[in-house]
C-alpha cells in the first residue's frame, strides 16, 4: 500500500519538482496539496495560470494528469489524519512555522531547509 502525502507549497518551482517527481511514484500517493491563500480552492491547473491565462509550469515535461484537478488547500486545510508523510516546498520564514507545526505529527521532508540559516542548528 502506497503512503497518502501531501505537497505543501505546491505552486512554486519547487512545488512542481516535487509534482513531477512523485508522479506514479511507487511509494506515495499525493492526496492533498496545499499553497497560499491566493491559489486556495482552485483546481491545480487553474492555481498555476497566470491573469494572461498562460500556465506557469516551471519544470520539463507535461504537468501530470493526476494533480490537474485537484483542489488546492490552504496550509490550515491540510488533514494530517489522513496522511502518512508531508513533502515541504515553502520557503522563507514561514518555513519554520508551517514545518514546525506538522513535524509534531508527520515526518516532514523539506527542500528549503530553514535552519540551515542558523548558525547553531546542526544540518
Amino acid at each position: 500500500m502506497k503512503k497518502k502525502v501531501a505537497i505543501i507549497g505546491v505552486t512554486g518551482a519547487v512545488g512542481q519538482e516535487f509534482v513531477q517527481s512523485l508522479n506514479d511514484h511507487p511509494w506515495f500517493e499525493v492526496t492533498q496539496i496545499a499553497a497560499s491563500e491566493r491559489s486556495a480552492g482552485k483546481k491545480y491547473i487553474d492555481a498555476i495560470r497566470d491573469d494572461s491565462g498562460i500556465v506557469a509550469w516551471d519544470v520539463g515535461g507535461e504537468i501530470p494528469d493526476y494533480i490537474k484537478d485537484m483542489s488546492v488547500l490552504t496550509i490550515d486545510e491540510i488533514n494530517v489524519a489522513e496522511l502518512d508523510l508531508i513533502f515541504s516546498a515553502v520557503e522563507s520564514q514561514a518555513a519554520r512555522d508551517i514545518e514546525t507545526k506538522f513535524a509534531k505529527d508527520l515526518p516532514v521532508i523539506l527542500y528549503y531547509y530553514w535552519f540551515s540559516y542558523h548558525t547553531k542548528a546542526a544540518v
